[in-house]
């Protein structure tokens, strides 16, 4: 079986299964797909995948045929389950890992992207930042982040006593934190879980690594 996984390093979305990829040790082909560049929106790239999103994984397997998965969340559930049991996804605490998995989708990781968007993205198009999506993005951030704060005051991980796919699917949405403008920092115990798991987990220090290179030479060059 093969798997091609078609990514762009400085997509947040991107970092969750990059994470998983590299703390299980998987062996893929990765296809780089410049999402800056509209890469996303090439013939090739929408025949694979209609959104023009990434991560996409296609797997190739000699006896089912070909596979392509979309949603990062989707893909890094595939990978725990096809690579044998792991602590990523422990079957005692399962259902934990789940919700908490589902909680990020719907609620906290909502506000990031906004304000990925207005101080980052309108300023290189020539806009002015929307104060009322803004105003929205802090209401959402203290809203949520307040739960995920307060779960984490005396835990090391959001579930169980090692890292899991809540922790990456979490914790993805700081990784645009100070270049966006993220108000984190008022969140005692959550910017003290992020720190732990760069320093603890090296696939997340690595992943973040990249994001961070990736990022900040595609804005140079802007």
């Amino acid at each position: 079986m093969s798997i091609k996984f078609y990514s762009d390093p400085g997509s947040g979305s991107c970092r969750r299964v990059s994470a998983v990829i590299e703390h299980l040790q998987i062996e893929v082909e990765e296809v780089f797909v410049d999402l800056l560049a509209g890469g996303g929106q090439q013939a090739e790239f929408l025949a694979i995948n209609p959104t023009g999103m990434v991560p996409v994984i296609v797997i190739e397997d000699p006896d089912q045929g070909v596979q392509i998965l979309t949603e990062a969340s989707a893909i890094m559930l595939y990978l725990c389950e096809s690579y044998g049991e792991t602590a990523l996804l422990p079957a005692f605490s399962k259902m934990q890992v789940l919700k908490w998995m589902f909680w990020a989708a719907e609620h906290f990781r909502q506000a990031p992207p906004i304000y990925f968007e207005e101080n980052v993205v309108a300023p290189l198009m020539g806009n002015q930042a929307d104060n009322n999506r803004l105003a929205q993005a802090q209401h959402l951030l203290l809203r949520h982040g307040e739960i995920l704060n307060n779960h984490l005051k005396d835990r090391t991980f959001v579930v169980g006593e090692q890292v899991t796919l809540a922790d990456f699917d979490l914790a993805a949405a700081l990784s645009q934190m100070s270049r966006s403008g993220i108000p984190f920092s008022q969140f005692e115990h959550i910017i003290n879980w992020e720190k732990n798991l760069e320093c603890s987990v090296s696939a997340w220090k690595l992943t973040g690594d990249r994001l961070q290179q990736r990022m900040n030479s595609a804005l140079q060059r802007v």
